[in-house]
């Protein structure tokens, strides 16, 4: 684990170096969750999906190809997180102290919902991985991909 300490403005960042495990390539930004299925290490990180949704591992720094290692961010204040300004079916822009989850599947979280039985079922089983640390204008849900946000990070 490297601990980074940028000065009395800026808070603590942790990072850890893990594989990814996915059989695709990954961009910088995504968020990865600890492959307890497959690999079972504490090394692999796969894409977040079923039984891997509350094993959220940390936002990768860099591109990564299938198998290869890199450095995660698993807390602290991050700006090249990927995230979505929706509520899954609902756009909404994300504002500061807003809670993230990742609902179903995907690389990266949306709003941490909970209006619903459904949506309250869905987002208990992980809890919240991180916080949004601004305002920001709302995304487009069909392009979450592109969507960078300053987050704050609590993948510990």
């Amino acid at each position: 684990m490297i601990l980074r300490k940028l000065g009395r403005t800026g808070g603590e960042r942790f990072f850890m170096t893990f594989r990814n495990s996915d059989t695709t390539a990954i961009s910088a930004g995504w968020w990865m969750a600890y492959d307890t299925v497959t690999d079972r290490d504490g090394v692999g990180v796969d894409k977040p999906a079923a039984r891997l949704l509350n094993k959220i591992a940390g936002v990768a720094m860099e591109p990564l190809a299938a198998g290869a290692y890199g450095v995660f961010q698993v807390w602290g204040i991050c700006t090249i997180a990927k995230a979505k300004g929706s509520t899954q079916t609902t756009t909404l822009a994300l504002t500061a102290g807003v809670p993230l989850a990742i609902a179903t599947s995907g690389f990266y979280p949306t709003r941490f919902a909970v209006t619903t039985a459904a949506s309250n079922a869905a987002y208990a089983k992980q809890g919240a991985i991180g916080y949004a640390m601004g305002a920001a204008t709302a995304a487009n849900y069909s392009a979450a991909t592109s969507s960078v946000y300053t987050v704050f990070v609590t993948c510990l």
